[in-house]
């Protein structure tokens, strides 16, 4: 299986290409694409938005005002095959987290995370037998993502409370400003 980062959008929320973002000194995707490329054969990037390393490939948008999900679509379109799917902006991904949705999700179903009540419809595995439904939801424009779960057969990967943290999105500059002090938190620990 292969691991996609989701770097498409406008970073509308941030102000600029969330990607790109300093944080402790190193770009928020690039926290992402150093999780992943410890468990995965190869990484790819969905989207412009962030220029990584030759070893990860990039996957252009299709359609880049189509959200998360024209990059999963354009994502499983070309690779062809199940891919794990996680946000540019989740710098706090964890190894294990990636390793235990890996180990819980299921064979030909859409696997999510669900922690602390919510639902994060960008990080799990999307089959490539999902790829007609996302098409026919894109050709609609039926962008939003929990729609789409609601939709379709999803089977949700429930994580302990304790992993929330881990699972922050930076798309706000108080997010940023929280996940820095996370960061500081934890290198004094």
């Amino acid at each position: 299986m292969k691991a996609v980062i989701l770097a498409g959008g406008k970073s509308s929320r941030m102000g600029h290409n969330k990607a790109l973002i300093s944080l402790n000194g190193k770009p928020i995707a690039q926290y992402i694409v150093d999780t992943l490329q410890q468990i995965f054969p190869q990484v790819y990037i969905s989207g412009e938005a962030f220029t990584a390393p030759a070893i990860v490939r990039n996957i252009p948008d299709s359609d880049p005002d189509k959200g998360p999900m024209g990059g999963i679509c354009a994502s499983l379109t070309y690779l062809k095959e199940d891919a794990f799917f996680a946000p540019c902006d989740m710098p706090f991904l964890s190894k294990g987290i990636v390793k235990e949705v890996l180990a819980k999700s299921v064979k030909r179903t859409l696997s999510v995370v669900r922690c602390a009540g919510k639902v994060y419809p960008t990080v799990g595995v999307y089959p490539y037998v999902v790829l007609p439904a996302l098409q026919q939801a894109l050709a609609a424009n039926k962008l939003k993502m929990v729609a789409f779960l609601s939709e379709n057969q999803v089977h949700y990967i429930n994580l302990p409370e304790h992993y929330a943290p881990f699972l922050q999105n930076i798309n706000t500059p108080e997010a940023l400003t929280q996940a820095q002090q996370f960061i500081e938190k934890e290198l004094n620990h």
